[in-house]
């Protein structure tokens, strides 16, 4: 059987085949690859074995090409990091996830990464075998709205706003756009995290406990709010109820929710559509609800319920005419400066006996930097002090303002039942004086004038 050389269909190798104890010399296999026009890709180790003898039939790949690889299609890459914090163990906080980022004018949002050409291949024969350039990417649909592309790179794009950066996949195709709203499709949870933000936010589902939701404007929640902090410079409305929770539930704004139960709530006006329940309700407007059971609400306006107070007795207090806030304050100042005499009589003294302790260190040479740095803070505590005191001088000093403020609060301010009050009841109007129902009577409409109040 003699030797033969066959060339694949691709080109891409040669094969020779050779009979049991077949051998060719140098010159031999040339003419042979010469006669085939193979001259690209030879495999030395393959040719050397050829001129030598073998006892068993061999096929022997004597030259390769290579096939030409297709470039990479140009991608876009989104430049908005989220912004996870990584714990140094590897580890995130799945309450800190950040998904809603916020972004300012200018802010790249995404640029244009450039195909590459390939790499051409070759076969046995020499032949160059083209590569396929790889497809440029463009933007297409991904821009949503609020972004641009830059005029002066046509492959970067830039929010045209400032906003709220958001990213959504809808039927396999992904975009981005600039929002002046927090929109969150669903729950609060785990798969979004804790969220404050400068612009409103619209929560589709509800607020599950150990979350916080803050944000300097309006939030709108369509489902509940479970045991989670909720803080809103805005209104905020809860479509669903406030639950029971430890933590408070607050607004510069007003609040109104389905109903509100067993919760710390403190807004200008409060309204809830069916019960408060077992709540401490502080308002510096009014409270409105169908039915006010258990609980203390605080308002400086007026109070209007259906029923009021708990069918079994449970105690309820209504307070109007106080500003909740004011009231707060002038305690705290109150009794803060109680006890801000005798720290700051403390703190003098042991200025003095640091000082002391230092200038005899200095006077014998020794080291006196401990004792100095306790001086520093000790004086920097005492300067607190006085500053805190001469807060508390003002708030106090300021007392008649409020008194005349609080008289104006109590003369405006109404307690209206329009069905009936329970026993167990408190109703106060100003600081001072109250009415407490020990049986079950229609409702009323109450108010005070000379220091008694009336049911008009």
């Amino acid at each position: 059987m003699d030797c033969t050389l066959t060339v694949s269909a691709d080109g891409l190798s040669a094969l020779l085949h050779l009979p049991p104890g077949a051998q060719l010399a140098l010159a031999g296999l040339k003419d042979l690859l010469t006669a085939h026009h193979v001259h690209a890709g030879l495999e030395t180790g393959a040719l050397l074995a050829a001129t030598r003898p073998a006892t068993v039939e061999r096929t022997l790949v004597v030259a390769r090409g290579r096939s030409p690889v297709a470039g990479a299609n140009g991608r876009v890459e989104l430049l908005v990091k989220e912004p996870t914090e990584v714990y140094g163990d590897g580890t995130v906080d799945l309450h800190e996830m950040h998904h809603f980022r916020e972004i300012y004018h200018g802010t790249p949002v995404a640029r244009l990464l450039p195909a590459c050409p390939g790499v051409p291949g070759f076969d046995v024969h020499g032949v160059v075998l083209p590569a396929k350039a790889g497809t440029p990417a463009e933007f297409g649909s991904l821009l949503g709205p609020g972004n641009l592309i830059d005029e002066h790179d046509p492959t970067l794009a830039r929010a045209a706003d400032s906003g709220i950066y958001q990213r959504f996949t809808r039927g396999g195709t992904s975009f981005i756009q600039i929002l002046h709203e927090v929109t969150v499709p669903g729950d609060i949870d785990l798969t979004i995290g804790n969220i404050s933000s400068r612009y409103p936010v619209f929560v589709q589902g509800d607020v599950h406990a150990t979350f916080s939701l803050k944000s300097q404007q309006a939030i709108t929640i369509k489902g509940s709010v479970e045991d989670a902090r909720i803080s809103a410079r805005g209104d905020l409305t809860v479509q669903g109820g406030i639950l029971r929770g430890r933590t408070q539930v607050k607004s510069r704004g007003d609040i109104r929710a389905r109903h509100i139960e067993s919760r710390a709530v403190k807004a200008r006006h409060v309204h809830a559509d069916l019960t408060i329940h077992f709540s401490s309700i502080r308002a510096t407007g009014d409270v409105t609800a169908k039915d006010i059971i258990g609980g203390e609400v605080l308002a400086a306006g007026s109070v209007t319920c259906d029923v009021l107070g708990d069918p079994d007795g449970q105690p309820t207090i209504i307070q109007v005419g106080v500003d909740p806030g004011a009231q707060d304050l002038m305690t705290w100042a109150r009794e803060r400066h109680a006890h801000l005499a005798d720290e700051c009589a403390v703190l003098r003294e042991r200025c003095q006996l640091l000082a002391h302790r230092v200038q005899t260190r200095i006077s014998a040479g020794d080291d006196h930097v401990s004792e100095d740095h306790a001086l520093r803070q000790a004086v920097d505590d005492h300067a607190e002090l006085q500053a805190t005191a001469l807060r508390c001088q003002n708030i106090l000093a300021s007392q008649a303002d409020q008194l005349a403020h609080a008289s104006a609060l109590v003369a405006a301010a109404r307690i209206t039942v329009k069905r009936q009050i329970n026993p167990g009841v408190i109703l106060r109007i100003g600081a001072e004086i109250e009415l407490a129902i020990t049986e079950v009577r229609p409702g009323g409409f109450f108010y005070r004038t000379d220091d008694r109040i009336w049911d008009g």
